[in-house]
């Protein structure tokens, strides 16, 4: 069975499948994270410009 699927390339477009997904997968997390860290960093710089100009 294994050999058929081989001949008709159907494993390797399945490896490429699951890759894609993997990168997709992949990408999402990290704009994930830039998004929750810019969201860190935006919160920080309200703080510190609130510290600047005295406002609470």
């Amino acid at each position: 069975m294994q050999e058929l699927m081989a001949q008709r390339g159907i494993g390797n477009q399945h490896n490429s499948e699951q890759q894609k997904a993997q990168e997709e997968a992949k990408r999402e997390a990290d704009e994930r994270r830039q998004m929750m860290l810019s969201q860190i960093l935006s919160s920080e710089a309200r703080e510190s410009c609130s510290d600047c100009f005295g406002e609470a």
